[in-house]
């Protein structure tokens, strides 16, 4: 078990855990893996295929140590490394090899840092063998307006792969149930993940994305804060809280096909989400339409 303090982000995906990891590279107190997400708990306990984490003798778990390690070195590619991860661990935990991702080399380093978005999608299996490697970690889960999120998914990854003018051409010919599926829905289902990670764990920490990039510098010093760090100026100082990392610039705006069938789509999502936050998630950009709604509900 890993007895250092530890922090790990859950999600989610374009919510600026990029830009996170890079303000946390800059303080001195905290470790980071080389790479931002390292997809550990997500190879032990593989999503939607129902496998249970075991733990082997320790023999294995060091024999699989050091093969991971040196597909780690040898691996060119961030890609190479998450692929030989999963096929390596496919169900078995190395705890051993998990920590060692994590090497504190300096006095002042006092905790270390796991950001991979995608543990939001783990099964109550993979939360448990999250809780046994690491019983006393700090979870941090990043929300973000459901559609506003999948846009930006989805701008992103369409930007990158068929160019930046391509979604502006072409949104309008979207088929928006090609992005309803139950992966998608379990995406936004918010309230419905904290609960699972709340069985397991007690310290967990919720931001909102929007309010992240508005107020950057209040948003890390409270982070800071929560991690039992340093949040002084001179730290603060050296993050790049302007820095708008993987951002899609001149993003087109979502077509209304699209986000009606959307805001359906998500409607449960919206409302379990402001049941549980309430006003902390004011600043979605369609929280006013499901907040509305909630008002014109008749009291008991």
């Amino acid at each position: 078990m890993m007895k250092h303090p530890h922090l790990i982000c859950i999600g989610v995906q374009r919510a600026s855990t990029t830009k996170l990891f890079s303000c946390l590279q800059a303080h001195p107190q905290v470790v980071l893996p080389i790479d931002k997400e390292v997809h550990y708990f997500n190879a032990v306990s593989p999503v939607y295929k129902g496998i249970t984490p075991a733990r082997p003798n320790l023999a294995l778990r060091l024999a699989l140590k050091v093969a991971l390690s040196a597909t780690d070195r040898l691996a060119k590619s961030v890609g190479g490394r998450r692929l030989y991860r999963k096929r390596l661990l496919r169900g078995r935990s190395v705890p051993e090899y998990y920590e060692s991702l994590f090497c504190f080399e300096r006095p002042e380093q006092k905790i270390s840092c796991d950001i991979t978005p995608a543990y939001a999608l783990l099964s109550e299996a993979g939360i448990r063998e999250m809780q046994a490697t690491a019983p006393g970690a700090k979870i941090l889960f990043i929300l973000r307006d459901p559609v506003e999120r999948m846009w930006s998914e989805i701008s992103y990854y369409e930007k990158k792969r068929y160019g930046a003018t391509y979604l502006e051409q072409h949104a309008a010919d979207l088929d928006p149930q090609a992005f309803m599926t139950p992966h998608h829905h379990r995406r936004a289902a918010y309230a419905d993940i904290l609960d699972l990670f709340g069985r397991h764990f007690s310290d967990i920490k919720v931001m909102v994305y929007e309010d992240l990039n508005r107020r950057p510098r209040e948003s890390m010093a409270d982070l800071c804060r929560f991690m039992g760090i340093d949040d002084g100026s001179a730290v603060l100082d050296a993050m790049p809280l302007e820095e708008r990392v993987n951002q899609v610039d001149d993003k087109a705006p979502i077509p209304r096909h699209l986000e009606e069938a959307w805001l359906a789509f998500h409607a449960d999502n919206y409302r379990a989400a402001l049941a549980r936050f309430g006003k902390g998630i004011a600043s979605w950009r369609y929280a006013d339409r499901f907040m509305e709604e909630g008002a014109r509900q008749p009291g008991p």
